[in-house]
């Protein structure tokens, strides 16, 4: 037999066993090995780019390679996050040819200048804008028919929004009244009150007025007490609290937005008659998939252009991490008259999916100046309307409110973020002025922010051990927090239960291992297999079992009849539901001291092991120690983005861990993202609502 049956391709299992291949199957078949080696593409990559060289019987074999190509240097553009892929000129050129280099190997290798020339020959034998083709070329630009669409949709529902004229919805007299008694009874937080900077008061107005208002700001800029101002303003202009809407990409990130909110409205002194409402039956924060009205599969949405939401304002908290596909049908179900506001950091990662939607929203430089400027009482500077299409919605929050001299853990993060992606285009100072470098992980202190420059194996696992034993276990009574059976009658879990359970959250929810990648000897699988060995030695148990009590456990995806979504981290524990036999169940925190569990076996597939995690799926986590662990190679994934949104998961402390010079190199990449959103606004050139 010539194959292994157990090597399937798309060319039939018997085939490839009892007859020979073609030299152009022999090709395909070589080419997406190759490409799944060199980038992160599953082989079910490799089919689709193989049967799209079907769909065109009449193309000739060099046509058909050149398909197979573009298509597959397409993916691998998709894969890290683009909604469309350079293909012609200089600039596409050398694009595809940097792509096809991790394609093209061995003896393909010297055809790669000879395979450029036959993809830009196949260009105009694909589709065109309007065209029902599964590919489309638009400019230098191709595009896979569902981006092109969904990019489209979103650019005209934007410019749409950003040039209806309705009618003003308050007073400016109103607003201002409103504003200024909410500035009265400011909210208090540990430094103590919070009053609204220009640029916050800007961000606040903004969002009363304006169709679209987009914030962008870094950690501790104050965007949730731009959101609790927003609310207190709200209700003072007689806007009920069911008619404003509260969301997050992820179940994680609506419960932190949720914290945060209840937190600051409870610390208001003496509260007003008018703030009430928001704490007795306020917006409760979902998921942006709940608030559309996802379907059990996530294909379909309740809510869209033909059956809008009826919120007449929509707040949503994270919005870096909301892809090209998701932010349309968000745009496009909401009401014609309601308010949208966008809320993220543009400097962090940007969403797994397709898409960089805040970057392309937010323009460079401060805010624009409005007509309702002199609302803030003249204290913000005159700023030109710029360019931008977005430049009189968008906000960009620059004082940090954590850089104080009295928080020096926080000073010392916010000192190392900054060097990793410095606002404007400044020298960085020296690495040692923001990071304490050690001499080994031995000496490493878990405060502020430190280094241990060493890539070998032996620090790793040492730094493994260390952690595990006095991050992990180091919890007073933590094994019978683990062997305890925690009981709940009807889903409801009693008193004592509740306070155990809040005990061992707290524990595990203040620290995480960090890692840029999945695979490899640094990615969050291997890391997470070393980190479960040293529990199984703590806990003296077997290693059969798929999971064990007292592993961080991570939800892979949404599940809307549990009510528990992808990015969710709980932990595994034993659970006795209305006195039956306990049974391993995953738990998950519910609202702010409930608590939700479900047998591992009934989640099969949708679990995997926390005790470590990517910097992609720990987006909208905040933790108070974390660790970076830098991977050993560099490569398209080692960008200031993720180092920056790594270091910024943290209040207390970080660690990085690695190689220097993968954190410097990372530091100089900027993450390439090609999007056609910015044109099409500007193309549209949407003048401002007002």
């Amino acid at each position: 037999m010539r194959a292994s049956l157990s090597r399937v391709t798309p060319f039939g299992v018997a085939r490839q066993a009892f007859a020979p291949a073609t030299p152009l199957e022999a090709w395909l078949e070589r080419v997406a090995a190759a490409t799944t080696r060199s980038f992160d593409l599953g082989p079910e990559h490799a089919w689709l780019a193989w049967e799209s060289t079907g769909w065109e019987p009449a193309l000739e074999e060099s046509a058909r390679k050149a398909l197979f190509l573009v298509v597959l240097a397409s993916l691998v553009t998709q894969g890290r996050g683009s909604t469309r892929m350079p293909l012609l000129g200089d600039a596409g050129r050398a694009y595809v040819r940097s792509v096809l280099e991790g394609v093209l190997v061995g003896d393909d290798a010297p055809t790669i200048d000879a395979q450029v020339e036959e993809i830009e020959k196949l260009a105009p034998t694909l589709g065109a804008p309007g065209d029902r083709r599964p590919f489309l070329v638009e400019g230098d630009f191709f595009y896979h028919q569902k981006l092109h669409r969904s990019e489209r949709l979103f650019a005209e529902s934007l410019v749409e929004r950003l040039t209806q004229k309705p009618a003003p919805a308050f007073a400016e007299k109103d607003a201002a009244e409103a504003l200024g008694a909410v500035l009265a009874k400011p909210a208090l937080a540990p430094a103590g009150p919070v009053q609204l900077s220009p640029e916050q008061q800007l961000a606040v107005l903004t969002a009363l007025f304006q169709p679209l208002t987009v914030v962008s700001g870094g950690p501790g800029t104050g965007k949730t007490s731009i959101v609790v101002s927003i609310l207190r303003v709200l209700v003072r202009l007689g806007v009920p609290p069911e008619e404003i809407a509260l969301a997050a990409p992820t179940g994680k990130a609506a419960q932190r937005m949720g914290e945060s909110i209840a937190r600051l409205l409870g610390s208001v002194k003496e509260l007003e008659e008018g703030d009430r409402p928001l704490l007795e039956h306020g917006p409760q924060p979902q998921t942006i998939h709940k608030l559309l009205g996802a379907s059990a599969d996530g294909s379909r949405m309740k809510h869209h252009e033909g059956n809008r939401l009826e919120q007449r304002v929509l707040i949503v908290d994270e919005a870096s991490m909301i892809d090209m596909s998701l932010m349309e049908k968000l745009v496009r179900a909401a009401g014609a008259g309601a308010r949208l506001v966008l809320l993220g950091d543009a400097r962090q990662l940007p969403s797994v999916g397709a898409g960089a939607v805040l970057r392309d929203l937010i323009p460079e430089g401060s805010a624009a100046d409005t007509p309702w400027r002199t609302l803030v009482r003249g204290v913000l500077p005159a700023v030109g309307p710029g360019d931008h299409p977005l430049a009189r919605n968008a906000v960009r929050l620059t004082r940090n409110y954590r850089m104080n001299p009295k928080d020096p853990a926080g000073l010392a993060i916010l000192e190392l973020a900054k060097w990793i992606s410095p606002d404007g285009t400044g020298a960085r100072p020296p690495l040692e002025d923001v990071l304490v470098v050690r001499e080994s992980v031995a000496k490493v202190e878990f405060e502020r922010a430190e280094a241990v420059f060493d890539s070998g194996p032996k620090a790793l696992r040492a730094f493994l051990e260390r952690w595990y034993a006095e991050r992990i276990a180091s919890l007073p009574g933590f094994d019978g927090l683990l062997d305890k059976t925690y009981r709940a009658e009807k889903g409801i879990f009693g008193d004592e239960a509740t306070a155990a359970l809040s005990e061992l959250f707290a524990h595990f929810e203040s620290t995480r291992v960090l890692c840029l990648t999945r695979v490899y000897r640094t990615g969050a699988v291997a890391v997470n297999a070393a980190l479960r060995a040293f529990h199984f030695a703590h806990r003296k148990s077997s290693t059969k079992h798929e999971f064990t009590a007292g592993e961080p456990v991570l939800m892979l995806s949404n599940d809307y009849d549990k009510g528990i979504w992808n990015g969710d981290q709980g932990i595994a524990l034993w659970v006795s539901e209305d006195g039956a036999k306990p049974r391993l169940s995953a738990l998950f925190r519910r609202g702010g001291a409930g608590f939700v569990g479900f047998p591992v076996e009934l989640l099969r597939g949708q679990l995997e092991h926390c005790f470590a995690m990517t910097v992609h799926k720990c987006q909208g986590s905040e933790f108070e120690r974390v660790v970076v662990v830098l991977p050993e190679l560099d490569g398209p994934l080692l960008t200031r983005e993720i180092l920056y949104t790594a270091v910024t998961r943290t209040r207390r402390s970080v660690l990085v861990l690695g190689a220097r010079e993968m954190l410097e190199a990372g530091a100089q990449r900027t993450l390439l993202r090609f999007s056609g959103v910015g044109e099409r606004l500007a193309a549209k050139n949407a003048p401002p609502s007002r």
